[in-house]
């Protein structure tokens, strides 16, 4: 079940709910494109790819947050303009798109809760349940499944008849273990060698490049920022490269075709961010200051730094920077 808050119809966008998506979609977006969208969503065999489809296709619509509900907790999501969705579960996530025509995507696992917005924050006050249609909304919240229960309370039910099970029989007290013999002391370790880095030391650094290294940022064409926290992956259709745990697909628009639909990947490999060319047509030129530019082609990769310039092609150009 999920919930709404009443919002005056000249500032409200529309929330969609079906058994499988929900959707919640800008004050510019047209009742017509609600009810289309509301249908394509309802179907048994829709799929999320299909609908960002639709939505390329629609002028106007700048802010949609879009959910694909795998199941209860798993999620697909994807982001286009300045609408904001939470998730909470094993990590907390917050996803917010850039403006322009680009899809930021991204997958969650074991989510315990989730809201989408067009205002800045999570959804506030008094609000009204939704379980399946459409209406003018501004935010979307799903309802822990517990605020359900006081409904199913009204209906008197026959009180459940349970015969009583003999007690079981005490079981034996376990028989004492025989004492173990004293197992022998390690040997110690041998000193490290020149200049390799012991053990011990290894893994603090392992910890710190984990924990403490840089924020990678990444500077998308329109100023906005996304965190590299795990394996990007861009392109025309992003979505076409396999999934994995925690990857995040930009989706870029690429009228001459130069970008190709799967084009390149970024990902953090021990404390240092890496691009890797996923066989695109162009390739990507990797600007870095004080050095010539370089092609990034044929399935290659290439370690990043602060103040390189990826350019993908048709002026779609990534920055790469980091936050301490």
């Amino acid at each position: 079940m999920f919930a709404y808050p009443p919002t005056p119809t000249d500032d409200a966008g529309f929330a969609i709910v079906t058994d499988r998506f929900v959707c919640l979609l800008s004050a510019d977006a047209t009742a017509d494109t609600a009810r289309e969208l509301f249908q394509q969503l309802d179907d048994d065999g829709a799929r999320l790819e299909d609908a960002l489809a639709t939505l390329d296709r629609v002028e106007g619509v700048e802010r949609v947050a879009l959910v694909e509900i795998v199941d209860p907790r798993t999620m697909r999501v994807a982001v286009r303009g300045r609408v904001s969705v939470g998730i909470e579960g094993s990590t907390a996530t917050r996803l917010s798109g850039p403006v322009e025509a680009t899809w930021i995507m991204s997958d969650a696992r074991d989510v315990t809760s989730l809201w989408l917005s067009l205002e800045a924050g999570a959804p506030e006050g008094d609000v009204l349940p939704l379980a399946r249609g459409v209406v003018r909304a501004s935010a979307l919240r799903a309802e822990p499944a517990e605020e359900a229960a006081p409904r199913a309370a009204r209906e008197p039910r026959p009180a459940a008849v349970v015969e009583a099970q003999p007690e079981p029989e005490p079981e034996p007290e376990p028989e004492p273990e025989p004492e173990r013999e004293p197992e022998p002391e390690p040997e110690p370790e041998p000193e490290p060698e020149g200049d390799e880095i012991p053990a011990a030391l290894r893994d603090d650094l392992d910890e710190w490049l984990a924990d403490g290294g840089p924020r990678w940022i990444l500077r998308l064409p329109d100023g906005h920022e996304l965190d590299a926290d795990g394996t990007i992956v861009i392109g025309r259709r992003s979505w076409e490269q396999p999934e994995g745990d925690e990857v995040k697909h930009v989706s870029v628009p690429s009228p001459k075709k130069q970008i190709s639909g799967t084009h390149l990947e970024l990902a953090i490999v021990d404390g240092q961010l890496v691009a890797r060319d996923l066989d695109s047509t162009n390739g990507t030129i990797v600007l870095t200051p004080e050095r010539p530019p370089r092609l990034l082609h044929g399935g290659r990769t290439t370690s990043l730094q602060t103040g390189d310039i990826l350019d993908l092609g048709e002026s779609f150009r990534i920055v790469v920077s980091n936050r301490d």
